[in-house]
């Protein structure tokens, strides 16, 4: 099956296991790197598939990588700005 990204339930264990309280915008933040880290690591399972940033990456394949880490960039920027305390 492999590694599988952060669930609700295992975080909240472990914020009461460490005695630490994320806000929702960290708890989401890092379910989301969960998700991505599971994600190229089963892309990188493939023995095929270039390292980034490699010389072996085409061009196609570098654009769509910048392209998706642009997008979850504005996507966290955005989750930031809606979330912190109206003045």
């Amino acid at each position: 099956m492999g590694p599988l990204p952060l669930g609700y339930e295992q975080l909240q264990a472990w914020q009461r296991q460490m005695g630490v309280e994320l806000t929702p915008w960290e708890a989401r933040t890092v379910q989301r790197l969960s998700r991505a880290y599971c994600g190229e690591l089963a892309a990188a399972a493939n023995p095929d598939a270039a390292a980034p940033g490699s010389a072996d990456e085409s061009p196609e394949h570098a654009e769509e990588r910048r392209d998706r880490v642009a997008g979850r960039l504005g996507d966290s920027l955005r989750m930031l700005r809606d979330t912190r305390p109206k003045r």
